[in-house]
């Protein structure tokens, strides 16, 4: 025992004797020749259980126990047993110091716990990697598989390693080339492409597999069934694209991933004026490019090349299509759009613009000549898109609205301009509500269905006429001319007009009450002055006869003169209404002839009543009036004529036209003075002239006609009737 290398103790349980080894005699800090109690050991190792020892020692086992030595970092095993010689039991323990293996032990477990956790964490990701991974060794057995490997079996992954199941085994069939074998062979990673059913569904899949530096096998499954459906509907997109660029107008020419011609149209083969034969055997682009050059169908440059390279750039450059306007040498001007197409081929569309540069020139200049136009003219025109923006505007309604022409740019929105104008509108003359009023402004202008025209009112007294057309491309057009000086003279006008129509009424009512106030009374004084004469003289000769006679016949005029003036005033002053009916004119002035004849036999005076038509009548005409119009002037007639003279009336219809003439062949009757006071008249003349003459005016253009003179020949009074005015 005093060779051994480990710490030992014994002693007998009748003497009680500790007995050690030389190192541990050390530890206790004494000689080994010291007599030491068992209990010492408790004050090396104070861990130490007596108890326990006891009991396991007594039953034959051997006793272990790790504990720390008292004051020390360092870590014993203590082992130990008893044994029974005749009647004495003899107690053994060893004491091996492990400290060095226990901190190996614990560094071995940190790494194998750290390993633990990394493989956990690798066996995390990769089960929660989409694409079936799997891990085989040299010998094609598969060591490790994941969750995506498993679900596309639809067993678990542990069942996958147990019964070895192999995906490509399970897919192929063996009809096709183990690529695990080529992988060992090559020693070089491979790829396979295939179908295959998958939970009862046909894939598209890649099989990719590797070797390791170490020779095991690492491969993965990549599901490629989309791709293969976007590629599928790639091409027949590209096939109906070509479908529908071969039936377009625009040139179009498209070069694959190889820089060579793909496809092309008939409008380029036009343009160009190329060989569609040479176009088949799919030249390159640089091969195209020196065939346009040859035929001077490209722009001319001093540096061909640098055009060339710059071009050619775009096959590995181009990202998004960019645009050019090229001017060739014919003088045509192109806009060429080149294109990114799929794989990284190009795409170039070409469309001849030179008809569509001439015509915006023209329109350009044929706007600026508009706005040059608009800007001088004196009315405020605006013009709203048909996205209600404003789209064109002049100086004079910058100036009427008071708008500065930062204001208006960048264009603003019709609500905004209504919204700007609220301030100078006398908007509560039309509707209290603002919002009423907006919405009735903006339904006018939005509105299309018609023309619009109207008066709109300002504050500080001013008045605007405007008028809405909307223009066949959708756009409104407004504009607004200043009529604030018109408008007050119309209303000062319109006040006047109301006054002389009062004083008109005043006169009219005076002159009324005047005839009403002389008609009876006369007649009565002139009556009572007849039966006078006769009570007192009996019959009369023929002398006071006359007299009485003449005054008569004065007073019939002065009362046919009130009654005319008063006729006169009602008619100027608008209360006349005609009291229309169809009248047979020959008719009517027939008999007016008869009522006159009479006095005219008494002057020896022949009347002659011509026509051209037999019936001939006046649609629509007052025949009370007419009949005072056409008796005073065939009374004139007979009055002023001398013994023995024709009066000729002659009557003519025509289409659109009645005329009626009335002459006295010798005769000066004085009609001029229509609106003077009439002439002294002699003794026996009874007749109308000066405001008879007016009113004969009045009516006949109440009527709507009219009346002229001619005194050459005596004096003709001709009225014309227009039909269609009636």
């Amino acid at each position: 025992m005093r060779n051994q290398s480990d710490l030992w103790a014994l002693w007998w349980q009748s003497e009680q004797v500790l007995i050690c080894s030389p190192e541990l005699y050390k530890k206790f800090g004494t000689s080994h020749s010291a007599q030491m109690s068992p209990k010492y050991i408790k004050y090396l190792f104070e861990q130490f259980d007596y108890k326990a020892f006891f009991k396991i020692a007594h039953n034959g086992d051997v006793y272990q126990q790790e504990c720390k030595a008292s004051g020390e970092e360092s870590i014993f095993y203590i082992f130990g047993s008893a044994k029974k010689i005749k009647d004495d039991w003899c107690y053994t323990l060893w004491f091996r110091n492990i400290s060095h293996q226990k901190s190996k032990i614990e560094l071995h477990n940190d790494i194998i716990n750290e390993l633990r956790t990394e493989r956990d964490i690798m066996k995390d990701i990769l089960d929660n990697v989409p694409l079936p991974i799997w891990y085989k060794n040299p010998q094609k057995k598969l060591l490790f598989c994941n969750k995506a490997y498993a679900n596309t079996l639809e067993i678990s992954p542990e069942q996958a390693v147990v019964d070895q199941i192999l995906l490509k085994s399970w897919q192929q069939g063996g009809r096709t080339p183990d690529l695990t074998e080529l992988v060992l062979k090559t020693k070089q990673p491979q790829t396979q492409k295939s179908h295959i059913v998958i939970k009862n569904e046909r894939h598209y899949v890649e099989f990719s597999e590797t070797i390791t530096q170490k020779g095991f096998i690492l491969g993965y499954l990549n599901d490629l069934s989309e791709q293969e459906t976007l590629q599928q509907e790639i091409n027949h997109l590209a096939k109906s694209t070509h479908e529908i660029l071969e039936v377009i107008s625009i040139p179009v020419i498209i070069y694959n991933t190889n820089k060579q011609v793909e496809f092309f149209n008939n409008p380029f083969i036009k343009m160009f004026e190329m060989d569609p034969a040479w176009l088949e055997t799919k030249p390159t682009f640089t091969e195209v490019l020196e065939e346009l050059r040859t035929k001077r169908k490209i722009p001319d440059t001093e540096d061909f090349q640098t055009y060339k390279n710059r071009r050619l750039a775009c096959f590995n450059n181009l990202l998004a299509p960019i645009e050019d306007i090229a001017y060739y040498p014919d003088g045509r001007t192109v806009r060429m759009v080149t294109a990114p197409y799929h794989n990284g081929g190009l795409m170039i569309t070409l469309n001849d613009i030179t008809d569509w540069l001439t015509l915006e020139r023209r329109y350009n200049t044929l706007l600026a000549v508009h706005r040059q136009v608009a800007d001088n003219l004196f009315e405020g025109l605006v013009v709203f898109g048909s996205d209600h923006k404003l789209q064109l505007y002049n100086s004079a309604f910058c100036r009427m609205w008071d708008y500065n022409e930062e204001d208006l740019s960048p264009p603003p929105h019709l609500e905004a301009i209504i919204d700007k104008i609220r301030t100078r509108i006398d908007y509560q003359h039309y509707d209290p509500s603002w919002d009423n009023f907006k919405k009735r402004i903006r339904a006018k202008i939005i509105d299309r269905s018609t023309n619009k025209e109207g008066r709109i009112k300002l504050y500080n007294d001013l008045v605007y006429d405007y008028s809405y057309t909307p223009l066949p491309d959708g756009s409104n057009l407004l504009t607004f001319l200043d009529v604030s000086d018109r408008y007050r003279i119309e209303k000062n006008l319109l006040e006047r007009s109301e006054a002389l129509e009062l004083a008109h009424g005043i006169k009219s009512d005076f002159i009324s009450m005047i005839y009403q106030g002389i008609k009876y009374p006369l007649r009565r004084i002139l009556l009572s002055f007849t039966d006078m004469f006769e009570k007192k003289y009996g019959d009369l000769n023929s002398n006071y006869k006359d007299r009485l006679k003449n005054s008569w016949e004065e007073v019939d005029h002065i009362l046919r003169f009130i009654e005319n003036a008063n006729d006169l005033a009602s008619i100027e002053s608008g209360n006349t209404v005609l009291d229309k009916e169809n009248i047979n004119i020959i008719q009517l002035i027939d008999d007016i002839k008869t009522t006159l004849m009479e006095r005219a036999l008494e002057k020896n005076i022949h009347i002659s009543l011509n026509y051209n038509q037999e019936d001939i009548f006046l649609l629509q005409g007052d025949i009370r009036r007419l009949k005072q119009v056409f008796f005073n002037l065939l009374r004139n007639a007979i009055a002023f004529a001398v013994n023995s003279e024709f009066v000729s009336i002659q009557i003519n219809d025509f289409p659109e036209e009645l005329h009626i003439e009335i002459s006295n062949a010798t005769a000066m009757i004085p009609y001029e003075d229509s609106y003077g006071a009439s002439k002294k008249l002699k003794k026996g003349e009874n007749i109308i002239t000066g405001l008879g003459f007016s009113l004969i005016k009045k009516i006949v253009t109440l009527h709507g006609g009219k009346v002229t003179l001619n005194h050459q020949k005596g004096t003709v009074v001709h009225c014309t009737f227009f039909k269609k005015h009636s």
